[in-house]
Formats: C-alpha cells, sequence, structure tokens
C-alpha cells in the first residue's frame, strides 16, 4: 500500500522518528490523559502497562530503564500525558541515525477512527491519508492475518476511509 515505505522514508530523516505500529496512545489516553500529578509511581504504572502490549515490549525495543529514566528526568511540574507520550516515542531506536528530532510520527491505520483522540492529545498533529485499494487491504488481511470474511474487511476498510474524510471535513488544515 505503501504506507511503510512512506514510514522508512519519513524515519529514514535525522529530524524525524516514526516507530513501528503501536496503538500505545489510545491504549493509554482512556487512564492517563486527565492525569495532573505525574508522580515517579505513576511513571512507574505507566511503564508496566506499556509493556503489557506485546507489540510494544517485543517490536519497538525501547530500553526500560533509559526510558524510566528519561521520563523521571522530566521536570514534574510539566510533566503531562502529551510530554510522556513524545518522551516514549523519542526513546525509539530507530535504525537510521538521529541528530535533532523535530518531528515524530505514527503509522497505524486503526488510528484512522481515533483522529479525534489523537488530536485531542495533539492538538497541532498532521495527517497523512494514504488510499489503499480496497482489494488490496482485503488481499493483503487475507494473507498476513489469515482473515476470511471478505465483506467484513471491505466494510472496515469503507468505515476508515468514510471517518477519515469526515475529520477531514472539519479540521482540513490537520
Amino acid at each position: 500500500s505503501g504506507t511503510t515505505l512512506l514510514q522508512n522514508i519519513l524515519d529514514s530523516n535525522e529530524e524525524v522518528i516514526l516507530p513501528l505500529e503501536s496503538p500505545l496512545i489510545i491504549y493509554l489516553k482512556q487512564k492517563y490523559f486527565r492525569t495532573k500529578n505525574w508522580s515517579n509511581n505513576k511513571i512507574d504504572k505507566l511503564i508496566l502497562e506499556l509493556y503489557l502490549d506485546r507489540r510494544f515490549k517485543y517490536l519497538w525495543k525501547i530500553d526500560r530503564e533509559k526510558l524510566r529514566n528519561d521520563l523521571y528526568n522530566l521536570p514534574e511540574k510539566s510533566r503531562n500525558f502529551p510530554l510522556i507520550c513524545r518522551q516514549i516515542y523519542l526513546n525509539y531506536p530507530s535504525i537510521f541515525k538521529k541528530e535533532k528530532i523535530k518531528i515524530i510520527g505514527d503509522k497505524n491505520p486503526k488510528y484512522s477512527i481515533f483522529i479525534k483522540e489523537l488530536v485531542e492529545v495533539f492538538p497541532e498533529a498532521k495527517f497523512i491519508h494514504l488510499v489503499r485499494d480496497y482489494r488490496s487491504t482485503v488481499a493483503s488481511h487475507k494473507k498476513v492475518f489469515s482473515f476470511k470474511n471478505v465483506a467484513l474487511l471491505a466494510f472496515e476498510w469503507k468505515v476508515f476511509n468514510r471517518t477519515i474524510e469526515k475529520e477531514k471535513a472539519k479540521n482540513p488544515k490537520n
């Protein structure tokens, strides 16, 4: 579809970090977005929950102790959910050399239905919408995930793209 190619092209830039897919923002948002007091104990709890996500634990390969230290070193008074998320992303060990990261990205097709929630966390977020031919999407899901319900896959493709189009109309600058 080109999403992985685009991810690799963007991540190859020394000022951009674009990790592998993980729904960590949405996964953690419900529990932590409104948190005001980010004590070190709260950070430890968040880290513990992060590593419960298998995709994060095994694919992101973030050094847990380095992440903990980096989060502890954030000034306690300015700690908030968006800043914590940024720091997690900045700890992602890209295969590409990074100098001064200015852009943090996330390639996650499932986020298509969580645009409102993402904008709530990151109001300045920008989105790239690649439209993949639905037939390729269905064929890929059948092959990779052994998913056989073609009608459901086509419906999901339609829902995701309609949701994106609605959000685009509301926030064309994003």
